[in-house]
C-alpha cells in the first residue's frame, strides 16, 4: 500500500495525524508536552505551602497529645495519692488502747495518728493488714526511747509509753 510514499502520508497524499506537511520533526518546539519553568516553580510553591501547613498541623496535634498525656499522668498520680491517704485515714483509731491518743498531730499539711495498721500475728483480728514478715518494732507503738520528730514539724512523739495490759500497744503511728 505504500506505493513509494512515506508511511506518514495517507493514500491521498495528505499528512497523517501527528505530522505537519513538510516538517521533518513530529511536532514543533512550542507544541512539545511538559511543563514550563514557571509552572514548575508555581507547583513547587503550592506543594511547599501544603506541606508546611500539614506539618504544622501534625506538630500541634503531637503537642496536644503530649499535654493531654501529661495531664492524665498527673491525674492518675493524684488519684493514687488520694486513695493512699484515704486508706490510711480510714484506719485511724483501729485497735488503739483507751489511753493512747488517736490523733497525734494535725496541721495544714501533716496529720499523724495512731492505728493498729499492721500485724505479724495471724490471730490479731484488730489490725488492718497482716504481714508475717514485719519486725515487732514495726507493728507496735513507738516507745519514748525511739521518739521521733513528725516530718514537717518540730513536734516530737511520743513523750510516754502506751500499753495494752502489760504489753506495748499494738497501735502504730501513721
Amino acid at each position: 500500500m505504500s506505493r513509494g510514499r512515506s508511511d506518514r502520508t495517507t493514500a491521498l497524499g495528505a499528512p497523517s495525524a501527528g505530522t505537519l506537511a513538510g516538517s521533518t520533526s513530529a511536532r514543533p518546539a512550542s507544541a512539545r508536552p511538559g511543563v514550563t519553568l514557571v509552572e514548575l516553580v508555581v507547583a513547587l510553591g503550592i506543594f511547599s505551602v501544603l506541606l508546611a501547613t500539614t506539618l504544622s498541623f501534625y506538630r500541634q496535634q503531637g503537642e496536644a497529645f503530649t499535654e493531654g498525656n501529661e495531664r492524665m499522668t498527673v491525674m492518675q498520680n493524684l488519684r493514687y495519692g488520694e486513695n493512699a491517704v484515704e486508706q490510711n485515714v480510714r484506719t485511724a483509731g483501729i485497735g488503739v488502747p483507751s489511753k493512747q491518743p488517736v490523733v497525734v498531730y494535725a496541721g495544714e499539711d501533716v496529720i499523724a495518728f495512731n492505728a493498729d495498721y499492721a500485724t505479724n500475728l495471724a490471730n490479731d483480728f484488730f489490725a488492718a493488714f497482716y504481714d508475717p514478715w514485719l519486725p515487732n518494732s514495726a507493728v507496735s507503738a513507738v516507745t519514748p526511747s525511739r521518739a521521733f520528730t513528725i516530718p514537717g514539724t518540730t513536734f516530737v512523739y511520743p513523750d510516754s509509753a502506751y500499753f495494752q495490759g502489760s504489753t506495748n500497744s499494738p497501735a502504730e503511728t501513721i
